[in-house]
């Protein structure tokens, strides 16, 4: 059951402020369903792999490996033995039930990398507006994976999603 759901923009703000800035250690996220992301939390109490994780949302192994490695790259998940499993963020936050505590700890872990945080900043900057050559600009310059202009213009569908649903998370002031 849900729980209190008030975060303000200004907590976002103040998330994204305190954002250690990391850089990538990991392959930048190909996963544009945030939602479908974190539904796969409950899905991985068991480890699984690719495969596995394809067949439970009925597509194919590459997709699979794309979202078990978005759920890595937020710190949810690691890979053993070719397997995900939660890490033990992952489980806590599987554990939550949809409230403020668990969104603030998922907009933390997005806006906790250089990428999503510089991306964020700026779309705030353009009243909400996204800058596709500036979203490509900082992929190119910062996701470690992203190192053509075609990669970076596929990415940044995956930036728009998720910091779209983190500006939707925040309610109004």
């Amino acid at each position: 059951m849900d729980q209190s759901l008030a975060i303000t923009l200004e907590n976002v703000k103040q998330i994204s402020k305190d954002s250690p800035n990391l850089k990538d250690t990991i392959t930048f996220p190909q996963a544009d369903s945030l939602t479908r992301v974190l539904d796969m939390l409950q899905h991985l109490r068991t480890p699984k792999d690719k495969f596995e994780l394809g067949s439970d949302y009925q597509f194919n192994e590459r997709q699979g490996d794309y979202y078990g490695n978005a759920l890595r790259y937020l710190g949810f998940a690691s890979k053993v033995e070719r397997k995900f499993e939660l890490t033990k963020l992952g489980k806590y936050v599987a554990d939550l039930p949809n409230s403020d505590n668990r969104n603030k700890i998922i907009i933390k872990q997005i806006l906790s990398t250089k990428c999503f945080n510089l991306i964020f900043v700026n779309t705030l900057h353009n009243g909400g507006e996204f800058d596709n050559d500036y979203i490509d600009h900082v992929l190119l310059d910062n996701a470690m994976s992203v190192r053509s202009s075609t990669t970076a213009k596929r990415r940044r569908s995956t930036v728009k999603n998720w910091l779209n649903w983190v500006l939707s998370t925040a309610t109004a002031e």
